[in-house]
């Protein structure tokens, strides 16, 4: 299916973007398959935890260097997010490959990575939050965010497009219903050759945003 998903089983298995295939982005979304660790944190697990129960750093690094292998390179070249849901975004150059695996953390909040550097792995985790991957393929300017609601309603993935466009990314000035109708036609050609039956009312989400942004502020204000 175009945009769609495509499972690359093994090992370590994980998905991939048929569009990112399509441009040559390389890429994973990983599943919990495939690591060392064990327990609750079994096994591909990329975070010690906080709490009581917690995985072992050798662990966390084995897994790291088992997902960087699958590229071609090594936990050296990964640089970590320090996810606190925030909307910072950073800029991650050479002296950035190895930030949170063989080098220290960042000593602040960052759920959101920008990088136009050959070969460095930009790394975030989700649960119930949203993977978002960006990629200018002309200037080689790609990027990596957690976005959960606090990040969304801060702007983090705006605030990837702009750290993009400092740093070179070509800017299309579409608005966001434009990008969202391109994908609804994508998916409405999808269910033409599979011959699946379209809905008759179609309501993007992206013509809600401001009532979902209301809505949260509401159950953020009762606790």
């Amino acid at each position: 299916m175009s945009n769609g998903f495509v499972y690359i089983d093994g090992k370590t298995p994980y998905y991939q973007s048929e569009l990112f295939n399509k441009y040559g982005i390389c890429h994973a979304f990983f599943t919990r398959k495939g690591g060392v660790s064990s327990g609750a944190f079994e096994s591909l697990n990329f975070a010690e935890g906080v709490g009581e129960i917690k995985d072992s750093e050798e662990n966390v690094m084995r897994n790291y260097e088992i997902a960087a292998n699958l590229f071609g390179l090594h936990k050296d070249d990964v640089c970590r997010t320090y996810q606190t849901h925030t909307s910072r975004v950073e800029f991650a150059d050479e002296e950035k490959r190895g930030v949170g695996t063989v080098k220290p953390k960042f000593e602040f909040g960052v759920d959101g990575l920008v990088t136009d550097v050959k070969n460095l792995l930009l790394s975030v985790r989700t649960a119930d939050c949203v993977p978002v991957l960006l990629c200018d393929i002309d200037k080689k300017v790609c990027s990596a965010v957690h976005a959960g609601w606090r990040g969304t309603i801060g702007g983090i993935t705006k605030n990837a497009v702009e750290l993009m466009v400092k740093q070179g990314a070509k800017r299309e000035n579409k608005t966001v219903m434009e990008i969202a109708q391109f994908y609804t036609d994508a998916f409405f050609a999808d269910c033409d050759k599979l011959n699946i039956k379209k809905p008759d009312i179609v309501q993007p989400a992206t013509g809600c945003i401001p009532e979902f942004i209301q809505m949260v502020e509401g159950l953020v204000e009762k606790g």
